[in-house]
């Protein structure tokens, strides 16, 4: 299986998205950088999307929904409050 399939059956598998350190933990023959440039070539191919910035982004399915309730990082809200 190559890293890039075993990446995306993690992520895949995963409701609320996994962060990089939980790859890492999850595939620990892949080394960190190995691992993020698989995750950006995943991201590329629109297979995955990517949410919040620095250390608190998950990677998520690229059709999973934002979370019900109230806007998640990448998704806006199209309610307007006036």
């Amino acid at each position: 299986m190559s890293s890039s399939s075993s990446l995306l059956g993690s992520i895949e598998a995963a409701v609320n998205g996994r962060t990089l350190a939980d790859l890492l933990a999850a595939h620990p023959e892949l080394t960190r950088r190995t691992a993020q440039r698989e995750l950006a070539k995943l991201v590329a191919s629109g297979q995955v999307t990517l949410r919040g910035k620095g250390r608190a982004c998950r990677y998520h399915r690229a059709d999973a929904l934002p979370e019900a309730g109230g806007e998640s990082a990448g998704f806006r809200s199209e309610e307007h409050t006036s």
